[in-house]
């Protein structure tokens, strides 16, 4: 859901047509684009839009692009009708069925104490945790943010920091010598640029706006490397070379492991998964939120979380640690 459905007729030109009909249903679908039609052709309906073919501005071919509207529901299926007609007769139908689906997020349990505590061989263990599972379809992206008046806070792992830090730095002047280069693509490199820093060094809210921006950069950069391939090249080499030289600062893989396992099974993507919370002896509460998004660059309804964490020594949690991620 949130994805747009392009929709395109053709038809022989000499064809004794006068109209054609989209139809669909507006709790649905919205129009975003009709191309080939001047707006005195283009008349709404209730049912769907209609379009008069004497308002075409090259004969033989309409373009449309509906968008799709965000449900409450996970899934959903909608039929779309195309009628072709001549003087009120429907001269041919065309009826297509289109799915239209989204991740949906839900809290299995919340519970009111999580312990943390290590047992054997200095093990950490984490008993009694936050049970979450996505029941929709498709990928959904999630990221833990902590209020003011938590007792705890997030902290970047030194590890990661670091590699973020190194990553971004060596990224970055790459870029810059791309853009001496490939002069054309000064203003895509710039967005490149502040997306990485986004990411890596930030602290960064994502919000629609940001996902509409890093889709729309997305978007241009397919575009340049599918018809540029010297500069595709260029850039797989600078993004490699930066990961290369920066991979080496990474010595903990248990937590990158247990992570890419969650990812199979429950299609969930923790954005701030390596992100950790640094415990003392005692009791602390927890008080945040799950940010949700999907591929479709939808924010969903934040998922509010409270829980008191219970540590019996000085400990250093990864933020994945704290979940559960049950699969439907």
């Amino acid at each position: 859901m949130g994805s747009p459905i392009p929709i395109h007729i053709i038809w022989k030109k000499d064809a004794n047509l006068s109209y054609i009909f989209l139809q669909y249903s507006r709790e649905l679908f919205e129009i975003k684009e009709i191309y080939n039609v001047d707006k005195s052709g283009i008349i709404l309906k209730e049912e769907g839009i209609l379009i008069n073919l004497d308002a075409l501005e090259t004969k033989g071919y309409i373009g449309f692009v509906l968008g799709t509207k965000f449900l409450n529901k996970p899934y959903t299926e909608a039929e779309v009708i195309i009628k072709l007609l001549d003087n009120g007769e429907v001269i041919e139908q065309v009826r297509g069925i289109t799915k239209l689906f989204r991740p949906y997020i839900v809290v299995d349990k919340v519970p009111r104490n999580i312990i943390l505590e290590f047992v054997k061989d200095s093990k950490l263990e984490v008993s009694n945790k936050i049970q979450i599972k996505n029941i929709g379809y498709g990928t959904a992206f999630i990221k833990l943010t902590l209020e003011q008046n938590s007792d705890v806070k997030i902290l970047k792992p030194e590890e990661i920091y670091r590699f973020s830090m190194n990553f971004y730095s060596y990224l970055s002047v790459r870029l810059k010598e791309l853009e001496n280069i490939f002069l054309e693509y000064s203003d895509l490199l710039n967005k490149l640029n502040k997306i990485f820093y986004d990411l890596l060094i930030d602290n960064y809210e994502i919000s629609e706006k940001w996902l509409r921006f890093l889709e729309s950069t997305m978007a241009e950069l397919i575009e340049i490397i599918i018809k540029d391939e010297e500069f595709a090249r260029d850039l797989s080499s600078a993004i490699v070379g930066a990961y290369l030289s920066t991979i080496n600062v990474i010595t903990e893989f248990r937590s990158l492991y247990e992570y890419l396992k969650s990812l199979m099974s429950s299609r969930v993507v923790f954005l701030n998964a390596f992100d950790i919370l640094e415990l003392y002896p005692g009791s602390y509460n927890l008080k945040g939120k799950l940010q949700i998004y999907d591929l479709a660059s939808n924010v969903h309804k934040p998922i509010i979380i409270e829980t008191t964490l219970n540590a019996n020594s000085k400990v250093r949690v990864p933020v994945y640690e704290l979940f559960d991620w049950v699969v439907k």
